[in-house]
């Protein structure tokens, strides 16, 4: 091989190396807008059964996520059924 052809290669080695490097650095960085909320991972945990019902609704609670009773998320404050006046919580 000649000075040119050892160049070229060198060239196509080093792309080569560089596209490899931009896709482990894409994997490994993600895709910020596929992040879900601790409300939607545990949500598919329980579904994919790695959580017993009795974990499932500990873990909610200990992160203030209820479901309401029409079958949607409620938020922390909806979830306690509390109103406030003058600031003394009344539960209804």
């Amino acid at each position: 091989m000649s000075g040119t052809e050892w160049i070229i290669a060198e060239v196509f080695v080093g792309l080569g190396f560089l596209v490899l490097l931009t896709a482990i650095v894409s994997r490994l960085m993600g895709d910020n807008s596929k992040r879900q909320g601790p409300a939607e991972i545990l949500d598919w945990r329980y579904a994919q059964g790695e959580l017993t019902h009795e974990q499932y609704q500990q873990m909610r609670q200990d992160l203030g996520l209820t479901i309401s009773r029409d079958g949607f998320r409620a938020s922390p404050a909806e979830s306690r059924n509390t109103r406030t006046l003058s600031g003394t919580h009344l539960s209804e």
